[in-house]
């Protein structure tokens, strides 16, 4: 728990404890329950990966150069402050590695497996990093996962839950809004009604629910008549390429029939065979949804012609649907 930024207020429920008492249980399944958050656990939105200190510094630099290679932090932006010490340094990388990962996987975050790199570090709350010697160097190059960001995070069930763990109503409004974007519509938070935002925070609350209610389309939001599936661009291309292969083996679609000039980049390739999936997907079935059926894990977003054509893409790729 406390590797997972977790601390205990009433200790660990006796009951869950006898569970793991079993021989068959297993580390995996430990961190799968851990990673839902039960309520006995209170969680930092301050906690980070950070070096475990008490490691060689060679271990230590070894392993900079390793996450450095990853590709999910930009090691050459380094700041001049967080290069007073191997472990300031360490901080920095494995902190903004952990964050930018958890930030392109539309599941949560997985800290004592994703911040362990053998042992050399660890995912802690802030009660535990602000004890490191030289504590105020030293959280200057800590970067804390922080709460879920409604600009940011994906537009799916997992999206939805992370926001609505906050009961934050202005971040609500914030991801509807970017919802109805995915539905090939238009609204500003401001133009939420509250009642929806309240539905959605709700206790019954589901992504399917709000699928069903945009592809309404209510009133209070406008509405495209022309959309096309395409990829999202704040996703990594090698994460897109894979969902390409996801989705030509759902044998919806022959990706074989994709033209030569939509092989020159992954995201061209992308947006023909997304958006050709969810064409055929819908002539199939004209009641499947866009927010859920042209969503590809969080890696695609079905949008109107006024965003998909400011896009880096050819058009020639995006298959565009009458709405």
């Amino acid at each position: 728990v406390k590797h997972m930024g977790g601390f205990l207020p009433y200790g660990v429920p006796k009951d869950f404890a006898q569970v793991f008492i079993k021989p068959y249980e297993t580390w995996e399944n430990l961190e799968v329950i851990l990673r839902s958050r039960p309520s006995w656990i209170n969680f930092d939105n301050s906690a980070a990966c950070v070096a475990d200190h008490s490691a060689l510094k060679a271990d230590v630099g070894n392993i900079i150069g390793y996450v450095c290679g990853l590709g999910y932090v930009d090691c050459s932006t380094v700041p001049k402050e967080c290069k007073v010490s191997v472990f300031d340094t360490a901080n920095f990388v494995l902190g903004t590695h952990f964050k930018r990962k958890s930030e392109l996987s539309d599941k949560s975050p997985k800290p004592l497996s994703d911040c362990h790199f053998d042992g050399l570090a660890k995912f802690v709350s802030s009660a535990d990093y602000l004890t490191f010697s030289n504590a105020s160097q030293a959280a200057k190059c800590i970067v804390p996962i922080g709460k879920p960001d409604p600009e940011s995070v994906f537009v799916s069930p997992h999206g939805m839950n992370q926001i609505h763990g906050t009961q934050n109503k202005t971040a609500m409004k914030v991801f509807i809004s970017r919802a109805v974007k995915h539905s090939a519509g238009h609204a500003g938070a401001a133009q939420i009604p509250d009642q929806v935002v309240e539905s959605a925070l709700s206790s019954n609350a589901t992504f399917s629910s709000m699928s069903t209610l945009l592809s309404a389309k209510p009133e209070w939001a406008s509405w495209s008549s022309i959309g096309a599936c395409v990829p999202n661009f704040g996703c990594r291309a090698s994460d897109v390429g894979a969902k390409i292969g996801e989705v030509c083996s759902k044998g919806v679609f022959d990706c074989s029939e994709i033209p030569e000039r939509c092989k020159s980049s992954v995201w061209n390739t992308a947006a023909f065979a997304f958006g050709s999936y969810f064409k055929n997907s819908l002539s199939h079935n004209n009641s499947i949804q866009p927010l859920v059926e042209c969503n590809i894990g969080g890696f695609a977003s079905f949008v109107a012609a006024d965003v998909y054509e400011t896009l880096d893409l050819d058009q020639q790729c995006v298959v565009h649907i009458k709405t």
